[in-house]
């Protein structure tokens, strides 16, 4: 702030950089949380599993993608945005467990903070479109993770196949963790906007409460809730579907 006391928001060239950072970390985690899933046949086989355990797997990051976001939520009271993007990427380095072993797969976790990274980073008329490209990372990483290893990996399945199409995805893996560490930051020097300066912590237990106490809320909820469940499982399931 100037020393008139007129407060100076500015908005930085960076601000597309820290996007495209962002972006790629959740971008790594939807690719390897489908890794398996289009490969069910061949994971099987090749784990000695049954096909059951392999669904299991994907579906079981759904119901942890919950619990994860709620305490991203809670640890973004605590800590700055980029240690909680930091931690949750190096979660994600677990994909280097089943890379050494090639015996059971693993998967990490990207905390859900596409509102607080607009808010901190861009002006509000920008917002709309910095949550819609950050959401769209996503389900493009479940598309290209549903797409890329039924091309690497065949039938019968062979440990070489496997190996190349775990390296490759903790190669991903490793380059967004460097880059999160390298260039990722909470936010600018100066906020972008009074909203932002202005900026209020949470409670999380109480703001809960009045969520799950509000009746428009809940509808939304289940509307939503129950369409992306939907479109999670059956991207999960596709390719045994078909």
């Amino acid at each position: 702030m100037p020393e008139t006391g007129v407060p100076t928001y500015r908005v930085y060239d960076i601000r597309w950089i820290q996007l495209i950072v962002y972006v790629l970390a959740t971008f790594a985690n939807a690719m390897c949380s489908m890794t398996f899933s289009p490969i069910e046949s061949e994971t099987s086989k090749f784990y000695s599993i049954s096909t059951a355990e392999v669904n299991t797997l994907a579906i079981m990051f759904l119901f942890l993608y919950v619990i994860g976001t709620i305490l991203s939520i809670w640890l973004s009271q605590i800590f700055s945005m980029r240690i909680i993007m930091i931690i949750g990427s190096i979660l994600n380095l677990g994909v280097f467990i089943r890379v050494l072993s090639l015996i059971k797969p693993n998967m990490g976790y990207i905390p859900l903070l596409i509102a607080l990274f607009a808010a901190r980073w861009f002006p509000p008329s920008q917002c709309d479109i910095v949550t819609a490209i950050c959401s769209m990372a996503y389900p493009l990483g479940l598309a290209i993770g549903s797409l890329v290893p039924s091309f690497i990996v065949n039938d019968p399945p062979t440990s070489k196949e496997f190996f190349i199409l775990l390296i490759s995805e903790a190669g991903f893996t490793v380059l967004t963790v460097f880059l999160l560490i390298i260039i990722f930051r909470s936010g600018p020097p100066t906020p972008p906007s009074p909203s932002e300066e202005y900026y209020q912590t949470i409670n999380l237990k109480e703001d809960l409460i009045n969520l799950l106490t509000n009746r428009h809320y809940l509808i939304l909820l289940m509307g939503f809730g129950l369409g992306l469940a939907l479109f999670d499982t059956i991207t999960t399931l596709l390719y045994q579907l078909i």
